[in-house]
């Protein structure tokens, strides 16, 4: 098992965020995906998150997600539940259910504000 760290993608500050749901409100069943105007880079040993529209409320931020946060973005590549990820992120790292589940709620709710993530219908 690998060692796991607290999900962090540390945006830029010039961004304003416009709250779409509470926390709370976040269904762990709801479909969700990465915004495909987003894209996820290795650069040497670290990641960027690049927007690649500039229509886009984060068109000029620099976002760097650590591994844990990575790992969570790439299960949302394609559209998936919170309720799935977490599953997969428990046999993948070594923390508690209530932790991953906490953090992966609040990488799900901080991206939906960010419209770096969006609601499959």
């Amino acid at each position: 098992m690998k060692t796991y760290t607290k999900p962090v993608v540390n945006f830029n500050k010039d961004g304003n965020t416009k709250d779409v749901k509470t926390l709370e409100d976040i269904d762990t069943k709801t479909l969700f995906r990465i915004n495909p105007n987003y894209l996820l880079r290795q650069v040497a040993d670290d990641y960027v998150i690049i927007p690649i529209d500039d229509e886009l409320e984060l068109s000029n931020a620099i976002m760097t997600p650590n591994r844990s946060a990575v790992f969570i973005w790439n299960e949302f590549l394609d559209a998936n539940t919170i309720e799935n990820v977490v599953k997969k992120a428990l046999s993948k790292y070594d923390v508690s259910e209530e932790t991953i589940r906490r953090d992966v709620r609040r990488f799900v709710f901080e991206s939906l504000n960010k419209k770096i993530i969006e609601e499959v219908n």
